[in-house]
This record gives C-alpha cells, sequence and structure tokens, in this order.
C-alpha cells in the first residue's frame, strides 16, 4: 500500500504512478481507528468497485487536537491502522495532519480540493459522516455535491451489534471497562496494542509502558493474560496495567527489550 501525504496529495507532488489519470479512485474517509467492523464494510465496498482502493485519514486523531481532555486513548497506531487497512485490500492512504490549516477547512472546501486533485469514480462512507470546521458537513451534502457531477457516492448505514451501531467510542469504552470480548466482537479481531513510541521505565523484574505518553487506550487497571510480539515473538505471560501504564514481568533471562505489541487472550 502506498502511503501519500494529504500535502502532496492536493498540490500533484505525489508519484505520477500512485494516481494514474485514467484510473478513477474509490473513496472513504475517516479516522477508521480500531478498523472494526463499520469501518470494514466501507472498505468491502470500495474494494470492490475499484483496484485503486483509497483511504483519507489522520496522522493523529482528531479529537486528540480538539478535545485532549476527553479523548480516552486510541484503539491503533498509525501502523496499526495503515497494516489492517493494507490487509483488507486498501491500494493507497492519504495521510491529512489535522492542525493548522487543515482543521479550519469547511467540508465543501475539503470535498473540493478531494475532486480537484484526483479522478473520483465513488465514495463510500457512513451515513453519520461528518466533516469540516466544526463538523459543518455531513454525509447526505457531499453526495448531493458528487451527483451534480455525475459521480456516485453511497451511505452506508452502520453495522449493528445488538442494538446498538458498532463504533470506534462504543470500543473504548468497552475497553476500558475491561469487556475485551466485546471489544474483540465490535472489531472482528482481538485487541492489540501497539507498544512502539511508548515511553518505558524499569520496573524492577520487567518493563513499564507508559500508553498515555503516546494517547493510547489500556483496560481498566488489572492483570491480563497477553500474547507478546516482538523480542521473544510468540510467547504468552500475565501483564499488568495500573494508571495506563503495561508492566510486563520477565523471568531471568526472557528478552525484555524490543517488545512490539501486546495481543489480549479472551
Amino acid at each position: 500500500m502506498r502511503v501519500i501525504d494529504w500535502a502532496d496529495f492536493i498540490s500533484g507532488k505525489a508519484p505520477p504512478d500512485d494516481f494514474p489519470g485514467d484510473q478513477p479512485l474509490s473513496l472513504s474517509i475517516g479516522v477508521f481507528d480500531g478498523v472494526h467492523r463499520g469501518h470494514q464494510e466501507l472498505i468491502r465496498r470500495i474494494t470492490a468497485e475499484s483496484p485503486a482502493a483509497t483511504v483519507i485519514t489522520f496522522r493523529q486523531n482528531p479529537r486528540q487536537v480538539l478535545s485532549p481532555e476527553k479523548h480516552q486513548g486510541d484503539i491503533f497506531s498509525l501502523k496499526q491502522k495503515l497494516a489492517v487497512l493494507e490487509s483488507l485490500g486498501v491500494s493507497r492512504a492519504v495521510l491529512i495532519d489535522f492542525s493548522g490549516n487543515f482543521s479550519r477547512l469547511t467540508g465543501r472546501d475539503f470535498i473540493g480540493l478531494l475532486k480537484k486533485s484526483c479522478r473520483i469514480g465513488y465514495m463510500a462512507l457512513g451515513v453519520n459522516f461528518r466533516c469540516g470546521h466544526r463538523l459543518d458537513t455531513g454525509a447526505r451534502s457531499i453526495r448531493t455535491w458528487m451527483m451534480e457531477d455525475g459521480l456516485t457516492a453511497d451511505l452506508v448505514e452502520p453495522v449493528m451489534e445488538g442494538r446498538h451501531p458498532v463504533s470506534s467510542s462504543r470500543i473504548r469504552s468497552l475497553v476500558s471497562a475491561g469487556d475485551l470480548a466485546a471489544a474483540a466482537a465490535l472489531m472482528g479481531r482481538a485487541l492489540r496494542i501497539d507498544l512502539s513510541g511508548m515511553a518505558v521505565s524499569d520496573g524492577g523484574e520487567g518493563r513499564c509502558y507508559d500508553a498515555a505518553s503516546v494517547s493510547r487506550i489500556t483496560p481498566r487497571p488489572g492483570s491480563y493474560r497477553v500474547l507478546v510480539r516482538g523480542a521473544g515473538a510468540g510467547r504468552e505471560t500475565t501483564v499488568f496495567i495500573k494508571d495506563r501504564k503495561i508492566f510486563i514481568p520477565a523471568k531471568t533471562g526472557d528478552p525484555v527489550f524490543g517488545v512490539e505489541d501486546i495481543e489480549f487472550i479472551s
């Protein structure tokens, strides 16, 4: 999957083979935190429509910029998000830096820049999707603007789990409450926490990873059985979580450096 910066994309500086003029793109737009089952339906639509399936997403969750005090933390790191999108068949990801001028764009201006920057053949959006300064633009308005140019935009209803829609905020609440089985059911996979980039300290007989240092969500305090990947790849152990810090114990001779991520075992 090719990863392209938004500024290069709208300025035409992306390499020509990334966006060939004769290949219309199928697009979806969103944060895609956790790439849950609802997101997966959007990806299924665009990959079925065109091999040039493209996602417009963010380097940093906009919630971290707009309401850092209310943000519980991200489900996925950027690395995780891109890896899962690629596994689902996305061929290109355009990454937006949600700060400065971009955060002040109206939704109409944002869609206008998209139209000028590439040849759009198809777009799939969640029916509740909103964008633009102060979320001034909804999915139905975007569909109308697309139709004015003879383009197709599908509005996709939420995927339901029980009586409530699958959403990133619902997954965050379940993770925070320690209900990891329910969170996994919404995501379509077990919860994995990417430890890369976290502040690390010596915890005595092990290592302590600070999830708050990279705005990553953790389950409520307690002990959890996990699969550790990286150094000592594939070993099972019990980790201890408190104050958004993850302590990975190590017996004598166990590798404690180079751990990449942990996957929670139901």
